[in-house]
C-alpha cells in the first residue's frame, strides 16, 4: 500500500521506490467484502438502454464455505479489440484509507495473462494464467481515479 500511494502521489515517474521513500499509512483502513459496479454494455439488451448493475463479491467465506472471489475485466487499451485490450483479474480486497484529506478508494488484485494469440479454438473462450512479476509477485494494488478523490 506504501508503494501504491507513493505513485499516486508522484505521478509520471516510473522508478521503484525503496521503503524509507514510502510514505507511511497511520491511519484506518476500511475493507469490503463487495462492491458494485454500474457500466455502460451496449450489447446486452437486457439493461436499459444497456446499463447494467453488477455486485463483484470478494468474500473469505461464502455461506460458511470456502472464498469467494469474482473476476473482472480492466479495460487497459481502449483502442484494443475485445479481449486484447483488457486485462483478466481476481478481486482479492476491496478497500479505502486516508492520507493527508484526500481518499483512496482501492481494489487489491490478481492479474492473468492471456495464453496465446487467441481464443481458444473449440470452446471460445481465453485460456489466462497468473502473472508473475520477477520477484515473484502476482498482486497488484489498483485505485479507481488516477488522483483520488479529496474530502
Amino acid at each position: 500500500m506504501r508503494r501504491f500511494l507513493y505513485h499516486q502521489l508522484n505521478l509520471g515517474q516510473d522508478s521503484e521506490p525503496d521503503n524509507a521513500n514510502c510514505p507511511e499509512i497511520t491511519g484506518r483502513v476500511h475493507v469490503f467484502h463487495s462492491a458494485t459496479a454500474t457500466f455502460y454494455a451496449p450489447s446486452d439488451e437486457s439493461g436499459q438502454q444497456g446499463m447494467r448493475c453488477e455486485i463483484i463479491r470478494s468474500t473469505p467465506f461464502w455461506h460458511g464455505g470456502p472464498a469467494r472471489r469474482n473476476c473482472v475485466f480492466i479495460v487497459e487499451d481502449e483502442d484494443l479489440p475485445g479481449m486484447k485490450g483488457m486485462t483478466i483479474a481476481q478481486v482479492r480486497l476491496f478497500l479505502r484509507f486516508q492520507f493527508k484529506g484526500t481518499v483512496y478508494p482501492c481494489v487489491l488484485i490478481d492479474r492473468f495473462v492471456r495464453v496465446g494469440r487467441a481464443s481458444d479454438l473449440s470452446t471460445g473462450l481465453w485460456r489466462v494464467k497468473p502473472e508473475k512479476t520477477r520477484a515473484g509477485r502476482c498482486q497488484d494494488l489498483l485505485s479507481n481515479c488516477p488522483r483520488a478523490a479529496r474530502t
